[in-house]
């Protein structure tokens, strides 16, 4: 599905993490990319994944690489049960 924003893109990324403070990957540390216009004018989103438990957000190939390389259904982090969820799809 589509969703057409109307306020600003940092707004947005807030929105979507949950908390403006929580803006990297549990993982990697890599920061989430902001919400940004592509040349048609139209907004695309970073897939960011999370554990809905435990409220800790992951890049889906590094919460993946976890679960089925490393044979993990815990959080990385904390150790709660995997529970993940897509928080965008563009």
């Amino acid at each position: 599905s589509s969703t057409r924003p109307t306020s600003s893109p940092q707004h947005l990324s807030e929105v979507l993490l949950g908390d403006p403070l929580n803006t990297r990957c549990a993982i990697c540390k890599g920061k989430f990319c902001l919400p940004e216009k592509d040349s048609g004018n139209d907004w695309v989103f970073e897939i960011i994944l999370k554990i809905d438990n435990c409220e800790h957000y992951f890049h889906p190939h590094c919460i993946t690489g976890w679960i089925i390389t490393e044979n993990k259904n815990t959080c990385p982090l904390c150790r709660n049960q995997v529970i993940p969820s897509i928080v965008y799809e563009s």
